[in-house]
């Protein structure tokens, strides 16, 4: 593990580019709504949601400029929820589509920039 620590420092370094390609297409690492409903019950899937949604979060507020924080608020447990919530109505879909549901509910309430204080 602590071998791919400086690997990842320089990923973090990089300038970020365009997230997409020409068709806007780009690849997805997320859990399916099929596997999430499956397991939505244990304990140790709704950790694994939960740090899936820290993670994405994270990575958007990286990516995005004039973007401090998406998703300005302490308690991720009704983020989470409303992921399962999407599941179970889009069994199809995966955690991507309904995090990308999530930021655009939010885009107009984040947070540019880091809070004075």
């Amino acid at each position: 593990m602590r071998a791919w620590l400086p690997v990842a420092a320089l990923v973090l370094l990089a300038a970020p580019a365009e997230a997409r390609d020409k068709g806007g297409n780009y690849a997805v690492y997320a859990p399916s709504c099929e596997e999430v409903n499956a397991g939505a019950k244990e304990q140790a899937v709704r950790y694994g949601v939960l740090t899936w949604v820290q993670g994405f979060l994270t990575a958007f507020n990286y990516a995005k400029d004039e973007t401090w924080d998406i998703l300005p608020m302490d308690d991720l447990d009704p983020v989470v929820a409303g992921m399962f919530d999407y599941c179970r109505e889009n069994p199809k879909d995966d955690l991507a589509a309904a995090a990308e549901v999530m930021v655009e509910e939010f885009w107009s309430r984040r947070l540019k920039a880091l809070p004075p204080g």
